[in-house]
This record gives structure tokens, C-alpha cells and sequence, in this order.
């Protein structure tokens, strides 16, 4: 999985909380927790992560979702169920969106360099709408046309949620997980509320331009391209994150885009990466109209939706 741009940062006493962490999906993953936790709890961490890798990941070429990217137009597979569960949600925010979250732009990232390279040579088409991409039914899968799945903006968020399934039934009722960005945070830190951080992204370091306590459960993800962005031959600043409508990096005004959501990390991390495609003034609107927690920051303002209830 791609690594989205880490704004979100947490703070916590390290004399008073425990914290394990590693590397993962090309990112980094870590735990905060006010109690100690388990090595048998880790080992399920650890293992659950791996687990989802090996579906969701266009870079491991073993993974479910790399296996279907290589399948001929017209052949149908059975995928699995947390797949189908990925697909269905994808498709649920990608029409709610009017087609600007898009999962099968996997071709075009890679070949904007921001995807796992490509062997051979790949005849495609720009694909408006999931539905004229494939068919997916019963947990069948057929493709329509050539194209790659690219999970990169929901796969993460989704991590997080079964993360925090696994530590909430293990017991551990106050923790910041952070998988590369993408947050939940349960509970309290002792006596205090979690102070979440959200960096500024005029800055390489991690200067924050925004804090808030964390009224809990909180999910919460942010998208953003300061950091993550190449130029082409011509001298062209090439985004990681692309415009279904384009085909092409994004050109608006907003440095990061950051959205809180009480039920979901993986909504959360789908959400932010359509907000991020979208300008500030018809992401507030969408934002707006659909009761979503949303925060632009732009290179003079900080903008947030109607709900946002700091």
C-alpha cells in the first residue's frame, strides 16, 4: 500500500502510556495505550496487519488484490470477504462522491510514478465509473476492461478499524493507534483527554498548526501532496493523488485535507482522498450536505464544515 502524507501527530507523556510500533504497507504503524500490552496481543497485531497486506497490497505480488490485477478482461474470480467488504465500501463512497474516489486508477499512479512499476507495456482507457470497470456480484468478480485496483486511500483506514477491533476485545480501552496518518484514538490518556495534533504542512518538520482534544471514539485521517509529489520531463509538478474527472494530478489550493469520523477509519481515509481532489469550496459543500468532519488547510486559512465541533 501507498503511504498517504502524515499530518496527524498525537502527544502523550511517555513516562505515563506504553507505546510498540513498526513498519508497515511502505509506512509506519504504531500503538499508544495507558495500560501495557501483551505479547500475545502484539503478536495478533502484527499478524492481522500481514493478513491484510496480502489482500489489499498492489505492491506485494502475492497479494489477493496484485493476483486480480493481472487478470484478463472477461475472466471472474472469487475474492474474498474482506475484499468484497473493501470493494463494496469503495463503491458506496465513490458514487456518493460522484465518481471523484476512484479505485481503478492503478495504471495511471503507477505510471505517474507513484505505484508499484509496471512489466509490460498496458493498453488502457480512462474509466469515469467503477460499474463500466467490472462487476462484482455474490463475491464474483469479473472485469470489463484492463485496469489495476489501487486501495492505497481505504486499505490503511480499514487496518485501523481491525486494529482497534483486536484491542478493544483484548481489553485495552485507552490508545492512539497510528497506521502512516491514519488515527483512532479510544479512551483517555489517565486523567486527561488525548491531545491530537495536526502538523502544519507549510513545514518539513512536525510543527503543529492545529490541536484539539479528542472526544472519543474518534477516527481520523488526512490527504494532502506537499510531500508526496514528483515532476515530469517538462518541468510539470505531478501529484500522487489523481482527478477521476482528468485524469490528471490535482490543482487546487488546499495543502491538506483532514477528516474525523466517528464509526470508521477506513470512511474516514476514503473520504479524505475525495475532499483532497475536490477544492475547498465544493469539498466544504459535499462536506456540508453529507454531516462529514472535514478541515482544509491552505497556504492563508484553515477552513473546517459545519459539523466540525471543536
Amino acid at each position: 500500500m501507498a503511504a498517504l502524507c502524515v499530518y496527524a501527530a498525537y502527544t502523550y507523556n511517555s513516562s505515563s502510556t506504553y507505546l510498540i510500533n513498526g513498519q508497515i504497507y511502505g509506512t509506519y504503524w504504531s500503538v499508544t495505550s495507558t495500560k501495557y500490552i501483551d505479547l500475545t496481543t502484539q503478536k495478533r497485531i502484527k499478524e492481522r496487519l500481514k493478513e491484510i497486506d496480502l489482500i489489499a497490497s498492489n505492491y506485494n505480488e502475492n497479494s489477493e488484490l496484485a493476483i486480480i490485477n493481472k487478470l484478463p478482461i472477461a475472466e471472474t474470480v472469487v475474492i474474498s470477504n474482506e475484499l468484497n467488504y473493501l470493494l463494496e465500501a469503495s463503491e458506496s463512497v465513490h458514487y456518493l462522491t460522484n465518481g471523484l474516489f476512484n479505485i481503478v486508477m492503478g495504471i495511471e499512479s503507477s505510471l505517474m510514478g507513484f505505484g508499484p512499476k509496471l512489466n509490460t507495456e498496458i493498453i488502457h482507457k480512462n474509466i469515469r465509473w467503477l460499474k463500466e470497470a467490472y462487476l462484482l456480484n455474490s463475491f464474483e468478480l469479473t472485469k470489463h476492461q484492463e485496469f489495476h485496483f489501487d486501495l492505497s486511500a481505504i486499505a490503511k483506514g480499514f487496518a485501523v478499524d481491525e486494529i482497534s477491533k483486536i484491542l478493544i476485545n483484548e481489553g485495552y480501552n485507552n490508545f492512539v493507534l497510528d497506521i502512516g496518518g491514519e488515527l483512532a484514538i479510544f479512551g483517555r490518556k489517565l486523567e486527561s483527554s488525548w491531545t491530537i495534533a495536526i502538523q502544519d504542512p507549510s513545514y518539513q518538520s512536525s510543527q503543529p498548526i492545529y490541536s484539539f482534544s479528542a472526544n472519543t471514539p474518534m477516527y481520523l485521517a488526512t490527504s494532502g501532496e506537499y510531500r508526496n509529489y514528483k515532476y515530469d520531463m517538462y518541468g510539470n509538478r505531478l501529484t500522487h493523488t489523481i482527478d477521476p474527472r482528468t485524469y490528471s494530478s490535482i490543482q487546487n489550493k488546499g495543502l491538506s485535507v483532514t477528516v474525523r469520523n466517528k464509526a470508521s477509519a477506513m470512511l474516514a481515509d476514503a473520504y479524505a482522498t475525495a475532499l483532497n481532489v475536490m477544492d475547498v469550496e465544493e469539498g466544504l459543500k459535499f462536506a456540508n450536505s453529507n454531516n462529514i468532519q472535514v478541515m482544509y488547510i491552505t497556504s492563508d486559512k484553515i477552513y473546517f464544515s459545519e459539523s466540525w465541533d471543536d
